[in-house]
């Protein structure tokens, strides 16, 4: 992965077309009633390392704001259970969490093709690149004829900052070879997708990624 991103946070992010001057900026975080992004792994009952990653929750709609123009709000509820992660009841709910996230992000691309929203599907950070596989399926199935990019590092996480950063992330956290990814989503086969190495800070500024053009979904 090429960033320090908990994922039991995460932002399904759709950039639409809202009938403005086109700015680049305008996001519109959709949510069907009573649906909330899901974790993507089993709740603990507990809080893992010392917190002080959280202060950057705070500065998340100041973030957003800058960058798309309008203020995204953190999600407000967070998924917790008793059960023990590795217990039949803690893996079932994780996969009733799953489960919601899968059907969201179907939903999602609905939209996307519903309302013509141009660009690709990206993730930033696809580990083995498990998503990267998902995205695939529920295009194909969709006649979302998109192509799909996964940034990542391939190396595991960047050595974590000693001020800002939870002691909980480790350097080479979450590493899987390029290699090795590229078998998991078939990508010989598969001339959608693409697979971008390095860590964003370098990634984003290479001609490649500015080859991708517009992103109508981005996964991070």
């Amino acid at each position: 992965m090429g960033v320090r991103t908990s994922t039991a946070a995460l932002f399904n992010i759709i950039a639409l077309r809202l009938g403005k001057p086109a700015s680049g900026h305008d996001v519109i975080v959709d949510e069907p009633p009573d649906v909330a992004p899901a974790a993507e792994h089993p709740p603990q009952p507990k809080v893992t390392g010392s917190g002080r990653g959280t202060a950057g929750i705070t500065q998340y709609g100041q973030w957003t704001e800058a960058v798309f123009g309008q203020a995204i709000p953190v999600p407000g509820v967070l998924f917790a259970a008793s059960f023990a992660g590795d217990s039949v009841w803690g893996k079932k709910t994780h996969e009733a969490l799953l489960n919601v996230e899968l059907a969201y992000v179907e939903h999602l691309c609905r939209q996307l093709k519903g309302n013509n929203v141009p660009g690709a599907l990206v993730e930033f950070g696809v580990f083995e690149g498990w998503w990267i596989n998902h995205f695939y399926e529920v295009s194909k199935h969709l006649g979302l004829d998109r192509p799909i990019i996964g940034y990542d590092s391939f190396q595991g996480l960047s050595a974590p900052h000693p001020v800002h950063d939870d002691p909980f992330w480790q350097a080479g956290q979450y590493a899987a070879s390029l290699d090795a990814v590229s078998r998991n989503v078939k990508l010989a086969e598969r001339d959608r997708i693409k697979l971008i190495p390095g860590f964003f800070s370098d990634s984003l500024r290479t001609p490649e990624a500015a080859a991708v053009g517009q992103i109508a979904y981005a996964r991070i």
